[in-house]
């Protein structure tokens, strides 16, 4: 899945803007292989975050929390407020419901 290779993308990044873009183009790739195989299917915030889990858990991202908190604390807040804050905080989602469903198991 691109999506997966795109995610990533965000070891290679070395400033928190970097691994923002990482994280938003993985994302943008979910919704360009869900147009090419449906095209004109619109997906809610509800699919596209158990698709969002299913490739977070494919990539495999190791320290992910280490990368996630240097974020969290030199990102610019303007940054953080935008699409790729969007989509940074729907990681936050993925990696928690998966931490919980490892719990649980």
């Amino acid at each position: 899945v691109e999506a997966v290779g795109r995610l990533r993308q965000l070891y290679y990044s070395m400033t928190p803007t970097g691994i923002l873009c990482a994280i938003l183009s993985a994302a943008q790739a979910i919704y360009q292989k869900v147009e090419e195989l449906a095209p004109g299917q619109v997906i809610g915030a509800d699919d596209f975050i158990n698709i969002w889990i299913f490739v977070v858990i494919k990539a495999r991202l190791k320290n992910l929390y280490t990368i996630m908190e240097f974020v969290r604390t030199f990102a610019s807040p303007s940054l953080l407020q935008s699409e790729m804050g969007y989509y940074y905080t729907s990681l936050e989602v993925a990696v928690e419901y998966i931490v919980e469903l490892n719990q649980e198991h």
